[in-house]
């Protein structure tokens, strides 16, 4: 599972790539994850793993959604992670297209909401 996200494995082997990153409760807005490619449009599966449950905890738990530009729930909608609890593990699949970005959209949490995701995604070229 370690080879999941190693970068030379995918450049070598499938011609791809891959990205990560952590969103805590406070992120807000659109967070490109993945930068458009001019040429090709792109095969991604998209790994979501919640690190703090979702909850209101007094407050308002954020609200995700995960898509590409101009289409942001693409691939994920604001109800999928409402109430996750810690270690859930989300997989998504699509394609995204060549002008687009791979987006992770955040509504922050209000005052005592929590809520905190990992989110990796392994990107293939699309072919033939």
């Amino acid at each position: 599972m370690q080879n999941l996200y190693n970068k030379n494995v995918y450049r070598k082997v499938f011609k791809g790539d891959s990205v990560n990153a952590v969103y805590p409760r406070t992120t807000d807005g659109a967070q490109t994850l993945a930068a458009a490619d001019a040429e090709v449009d792109r095969n991604v599966i998209i790994v979501v793993e919640v690190l703090e449950a979702f909850a209101d905890a007094g407050g308002t738990q954020p609200v995700v959604i995960i898509g590409e530009t101009s289409t942001t729930n693409k691939f994920a909608a604001n109800t999928l992670l409402v109430g996750a609890p810690v270690g859930e593990k989300f997989i998504l699949s699509g394609k995204l297209l060549a002008t687009k970005n791979l987006l992770v959209t955040f509504t922050a949490a209000v005052t005592t909401g929590q809520g905190k995701i990992k989110v990796s995604a392994a990107i293939f070229p699309v072919t033939g």
